[in-house]
């Protein structure tokens, strides 16, 4: 009994000693759900990724305190661009980036932030209804052509909320990253020699704001506290340096729109739970069978043991 003791003790040790790393560990991988588009392909293929009820906060509008520890103002920077070649375009959504549409021309402005902190940069939101909402990071970084396909030079960000686990995106290899602070450029080079590969995917030889979306959290009713932490690409990872930050313009909050059940999806729905019945009942019959064979085969081979003995 008191080695029991002892022993529940010492894991009990062990369990203490564990949690605080585990608490400060590597945020959760989302980068195979978030989505990347830029301004230019958002714009050419009408792509509805604002809804209506899109809620916009704007980079600058951080809640950050100067009295927290470990703080330093941001730098801020407004990005201007002019893409030529937007005769088919509409301003099809309220984008509050859009300044004008004409001419061919589509004038676009952000007003960005780059964080100086380790820590993550604060914002509020309000939550009209509990549900699942979606995330959309509107944004760019630049990297070097010396640091592509370095897995240390990775760019990339986390998002939380009110302290919990962070999520992590790996934009190293999409059109958000960028090599040159080019502002002026056409549609069709955007979509052209512009694009550079990578080992994994792609870059942008221009700037080209950029839109990550399809990130998903749960969240309840009432105001909540979006945190985003720059350039975290591993988790609990911070780059420094001018050249790797990301030039944040904001985000999107909206609500994921249900699913509207009718009655062809709800049959087609019973239709897959039946094929899914009849496999594993298939399944489950063929390993009866299996075993059966197994047994006989076991007791074949006891039989075959017996006569050899009885022949000696």
């Amino acid at each position: 009994m008191k080695k029991l003791i002892a022993l529940l003790s010492a894991a009990l040790m062990i369990a203490a000693l564990l949690t605080p790393a585990l608490a400060a560990g590597k945020a959760k991988d989302i980068t195979s759900t978030a989505k990347v588009a830029t301004v230019v392909e958002m714009y050419e293929g009408k792509l509805e990724i604002i809804r209506s009820d899109a809620q916009f906060i704007a980079a600058p509008s951080y809640t950050n305190k100067s009295s927290e520890a470990g703080w330093s103002a941001p730098g801020t920077g407004t990005r201007t661009f002019n893409i030529s070649g937007a005769d088919k375009w509409t301003q099809y959504f309220k984008d509050g980036f859009m300044d004008s549409l004409k001419n061919g021309i589509a004038a676009f402005h952000y007003d960005c932030i780059w964080s100086n902190i380790t820590g993550p940069m604060k914002y509020s939101v309000s939550i009209p209804e509990t549900g699942e909402y979606e995330i959309v990071v509107v944004g760019a970084a630049q990297i070097k052509p010396e640091n592509v396909d370095k897995d240390a030079q990775d760019r990339g960000f986390c998002l939380s909320f009110d302290g919990g686990e962070k999520s992590q995106v790996n934009v190293s290899d999409t059109l958000a990253i960028f090599r040159d602070y080019t502002y002026d450029y056409s549609v069709s080079s955007a979509k052209g020699a512009s694009v550079l590969k990578t080992s994994k995917g792609q870059n942008s030889q221009v700037y080209q704001m950029s839109y990550i979306y399809n990130l998903k959290f749960q969240l309840g009713k009432g105001t909540h506290t979006l945190e985003f932490w720059h350039l975290e690409y591993s988790g609990n990872e911070t780059l420094g340096g001018n050249s790797t930050r990301m030039n944040l313009a904001g985000f999107y909050v909206q609500k994921v729109p249900e699913v509207k059940t009718t009655a062809a999806t709800t049959k087609a729905a019973a239709a897959t739970a039946a094929a899914t019945k009849a496999a594993a009942a298939s399944s489950a019959k063929t390993a009866d069978v299996s075993v059966v064979i197994a047994a006989v085969l076991v007791t074949s081979a006891a039989a075959v043991v017996t006569i050899r003995r009885r022949k000696k």
